[in-house]
């Protein structure tokens, strides 16, 4: 996802690297908003800027996945052997 990589980027570029585990989950969401809070202030607007657009961009591609997630599933189950998809 170019969002999730953008964001990324911009950490870096100002020397914030997650090494708490695995990136994109609870934790690291956790993270990113702490660095926000903590770090980024100090950087200025622009930095701020960037970085909510980017986060916005990620929450919104993830919103997104899920809704089409969600709406390919329509009308299909999981039937009881695992991955095999039958239409309702």
């Amino acid at each position: 996802m170019s969002a999730r990589h953008r964001l990324s980027k911009l950490l870096l570029r100002h020397g914030h690297v997650y090494d708490g585990g695995q990136a994109w989950t609870g934790a690291h969401d956790a993270w990113l908003r702490r660095t926000r809070k903590e770090h980024l202030a100090l950087a200025g607007s622009g930095t701020l800027a960037a970085f909510d657009d980017g986060y916005d961009a990620v929450t919104h591609a993830l919103a997104r996945r899920d809704r089409l997630d969600a709406g390919a599933c329509q009308g299909f189950c999981v039937s009881g052997h695992l991955g095999v998809w039958a239409y309702r």
